[in-house]
């Protein structure tokens, strides 16, 4: 909140007309720090992150800038990929449209980990693109995923690695082109390789998300002891109070497996 005032305050001195670089610095710096506010409503944060990084790129275009307008683009990207409000299609290709803007100055020669980024980011965005064609969107996701992997290697990067491994297996978990056992052993893999970081001590929420995604894929390859496993570690994390709708997921899923077995008494818990 402090940050936010300190920025609005500045721009009382750093005019557009006055200092273009200095407002756009400023305008691009209010809407990170709109994209990460916890107070207030995350619905309107995000309107203002939004608004903000196009304030910035109406002084701010890829010639005479290049870098910062790359990282405008980034930044508006996961705004609009997160956004709460129209419509949900239209804000992930809008999301797209301002990756494949980045990369088009962040190269893998010029800035590898932004650009690894931005690959990452797009496989993100292309997993959760379910209108027109899935199947298309899937293999762009795996191909932006294996891309960044070229970057975030497990040595150099193992956070960034880990959660890129985590989007892959996502990926290979809803492929519709290939051998559907084959997808399911890859995504498995990949999900067992983002546990190798991704410990329950050092990412307490990010290992139960893996633990989930890793029950229903169990689930698909008829492994339903180790769907019941997966289900109730991830449970553990996800209380009815600190995260009642992943508890709820989690406790379909665990009552869904458990019933296929005939576990009675934990599919009725």
């Amino acid at each position: 909140e402090h940050a936010i005032d300190c920025y609005q305050n500045a721009l009382k001195v750093r005019t557009r007309k006055a200092f273009p670089k200095e407002w756009i610095n400023t305008q691009s710096n209010l809407a990170l720090v709109f994209l990460e506010r916890i107070q207030g409503d995350r619905a309107e944060n995000l309107e203002q992150a939004i608004a903000y990084c196009q304030n910035a790129l109406q002084v701010c275009t890829c010639e005479t800038f290049p870098e910062q307008w790359a990282n405008i683009q980034n930044n508006l990207a996961l705004a609009y990929r997160d956004r709460l409000r129209e419509e949900r299609v239209a804000n992930l290709e809008k999301a797209i449209d301002c990756l494949q803007n980045a990369s088009q100055v962040f190269t893998l020669e010029t800035f590898p980990e932004k650009w690894a980024w931005a690959q990452h980011n797009l496989a993100t965005v292309y997993c959760e693109l379910i209108d027109g064609n899935r199947e298309q969107n899937l293999e762009r996701a795996i191909s932006c995923s294996q891309k960044a992997l070229q970057v975030f290697t497990s040595r150099a990067f193992p956070e960034y690695w880990a959660r890129t491994q985590m989007n892959l297996g996502n990926a290979y978990r809803e492929r519709i082109c290939g051998n559907r056992v084959k997808n399911l052993k890859q995504a498995t893999i990949c999900y067992q390789n983002a546990l190798q970081v991704c410990t329950r001590e050092a990412f307490p929420e990010r290992w139960a998300l893996i633990q989930a995604n890793l029950s229903t894929v169990c689930y698909d390859k008829e492994q339903i002891s180790e769907t019941i496993k997966c289900c109730q570690l991830a449970l553990e994390i996800y209380t009815p109070t600190s995260f009642p709708l992943y508890c709820f997921r989690g406790g379909r899923n665990l009552g869904n497996a458990a019933f296929t077995i005939r576990l009675w008494k934990e599919a009725i818990e």
